[in-house]
């Protein structure tokens, strides 16, 4: 992730940062007076909606007011950021907004139903995460620089899976094969379990998704794991090197949650939920919790996610302009 914020992105940001200043009504002094719904564009059960879960409890005894989970799957979170941003911005409807909902979508879909940089306003991130690349023991390499030599030796041959066409996962991957060389054609499945089969079969040679659904069969020698795209190393699969230290740090690539209200929420609320994230983030239970999913909290204020986002548009565009991957 680049930490050098170009004018183009600064602009970005400052559209955000605006809108929150537009939001600057009064918030009801008594806020929150009842329960607050937060939105997830996952099923129940998936990394999004436990991530979820996980937070909205620990906001909750923050906050002193209880909230509830609401799950919309569907079209790669598009229907759950409708609905967010079709809510009354009174901060009693939240979303969990993925990396996917706030800056890839505005790529991969020519018509999308809603602008994250208009229609959403960051409150805080949640969590970071990244994926790992793992291969069926077969693949006669033990490094990524010989997995790239090897599938150099043989083009085409490799086929790598993906849980979905438009995925963090798929996207990692896009630019894991642009940074290292290796060469390798995608297939696509329905999903990351779907994916892993796949790999066990041996009907696909290599696999990139999360280290909790792949660390299992990591560690029964049942598929091996070459490198993890994140910044640190994560605990589930701690002897697995980080893609910097395997000499390819210009491929990292992490996913990020964060939490968003709709566009005209007042900025008294906004920050409120922002502080009350960072008073999270720091305890202890809550960190244990989220290690054991893969995932590094994080929290932030409204305006360094709004610079996060700006960020990461400017990153990514290049990346999926040239594979003009469409999902509509």
């Amino acid at each position: 992730m680049p930490t050098r914020i170009t004018r183009r992105a600064m602009l970005g940001a400052f559209g955000l940062t605006a809108a929150m200043c537009r939001s600057g009504r009064a918030a009801a002094p008594d806020w929150p007076a009842r329960t607050i719904k937060v939105v997830v564009g996952g099923s129940a059960g998936s990394v999004p909606d436990t991530l979820a879960r996980l937070a909205a409890a620990a906001l909750a005894e923050t906050l002193g007011q209880s909230i509830i989970i609401e799950n919309r799957p569907g079209a790669a979170g598009i229907v759950a950021m409708h609905a967010i941003v079709s809510s009354a911005p009174d901060g009693y409807t939240l979303g969990l907004a993925t990396i996917s909902q706030a800056v890839f979508n505005s790529y991969l879909y020519r018509k999308l139903s809603y602008d994250p940089r208009r229609d959403l306003l960051p409150v805080s991130t949640l969590a970071t995460s990244a994926s790992v690349l793992v291969a069926h023991p077969g693949v006669q390499a033990n490094s990524l620089a010989e997995l790239v030599a090897l599938s150099k030796q043989e083009p085409s041959k490799l086929l790598i899976g993906i849980p979905a066409s438009g995925s963090p996962p798929h996207i990692a991957a896009l630019l894991l094969l642009r940074e290292t060389g290796l060469s390798a054609s995608f297939v696509p499945f329905r999903s990351g379990p779907d994916a892993v089969q796949g790999a066990l079969r041996g009907d696909i040679q290599l696999l990139v998704d999360g280290p909790t659904l792949l660390a299992p069969q990591v560690a029964e020698g049942r598929l091996k794991a070459f490198v993890f795209m994140g910044h640190e190393r994560t605990a589930i699969l701690r002897d697995v090197p980080t893609i910097a230290e395997a000499g390819f740090g210009s491929a990292t690539a992490e996913s990020w949650l964060g939490l968003v209200a709709p566009r005209d929420t007042p900025t008294a609320i906004v920050e409120a939920l922002s502080r009350a994230t960072r008073t999270i983030t720091a305890k202890s239970e809550y960190r244990d919790a989220l290690e054991r999913i893969s995932m590094r909290p994080t929290a932030s204020t409204p305006e360094a996610f709004a610079t996060l986002i700006a960020q990461e548009h400017q990153h990514w565009s290049p990346l999926l302009s040239a594979a003009n991957l469409k999902l509509d």
